[in-house]
């Protein structure tokens, strides 16, 4: 793998898992939607800080997500299914082109437990490829 470009930013938040997601979605069908916008918004504010808007990297990446809880209450598959939010707020805010097979590589995550915090996750993306 030939990296080209690397950056990094941190979600200073803990992202809702898959089971809270569901539940909204049951609860009514607008909180589902809601949720979801709300912290795509959260997540983009995050990538702004970072200065990465509109950094368009054009060639395929490989992301690693560190997920960092405050404790192992929740099941790890749980947890990162929070990516999906990630990768939309990447996409909306022009850190990727697209989410697909063309622009992904793939992804790993990594989870470690950090009992000072209230949870949050590191995102580290590497683009690859050949000009």
């Amino acid at each position: 793998m030939i990296v080209k470009f690397k950056c990094q930013f941190k979600i200073n938040m803990r992202l809702p898992g898959l089971n809270e997601i569901i539940n909204a979605s049951r609860t009514n069908k607008y909180l589902g939607a809601k949720q979801k916008r709300e912290v795509e918004d959260d997540i983009s504010r995050c990538i702004a800080v970072y200065g990465l808007n509109n950094l368009m990297i054009k060639h395929p990446v490989d992301i690693t997500f560190g997920w960092y809880e405050p404790n192992k209450k929740r099941d790890k598959d749980n947890i990162c299914s929070a990516k999906k939010f990630i990768l939309d707020a990447m996409v909306k805010n022009g850190v990727i082109i697209n989410d697909g097979w063309k622009y992904i590589n793939g992804f790993t995550d990594e989870f470690y437990v950090d009992v000072d915090s209230g949870g949050y996750v590191i995102v580290n993306i590497y683009a690859t490829g050949e000009d």
